[in-house]
């Protein structure tokens, strides 16, 4: 995400006060202070769509419950935590040129 955010800092110098907005409303949606079971069953799809939430729930299992968190979770981190990188790079390349004149 950095990545990302770095390319787009060059071109918008704004996207830091929202970003901060951002990662403080993600927190808010993590279940640090508060249970999951809280969450009402139709929300929960939406709700595991926070990466820290899902992170938050992992070390929650193993903490709390001594289990693994599950399989799935742990793949869905994974996959969105490659792809993210993977976008991250190719966001970089094809702006590579574009960063270095602005800059």
């Amino acid at each position: 995400v950095a990545n990302i955010l770095s390319v787009i800092y060059v071109f918008f110098r704004d996207i830091k006060p929202a970003w901060n907005v951002l990662l403080q409303a993600l927190f808010f949606l993590c279940p640090i202070f508060y249970p999951l079971s809280i969450i009402p069953y139709n929300y929960m799809g939406f709700y595991l769509l926070n990466p820290l939430a899902v992170f938050v729930i992992s070390f929650h299992k193993i903490l709390y419950n001594n289990t693994l968190p599950d399989l799935t979770i742990f793949l869905n981190s994974l996959f969105f935590a490659v792809g993210i990188y993977v976008l991250s790079i190719m966001i970089v390349k094809i702006q590579e040129k574009k960063i270095v004149k602005t800059i």
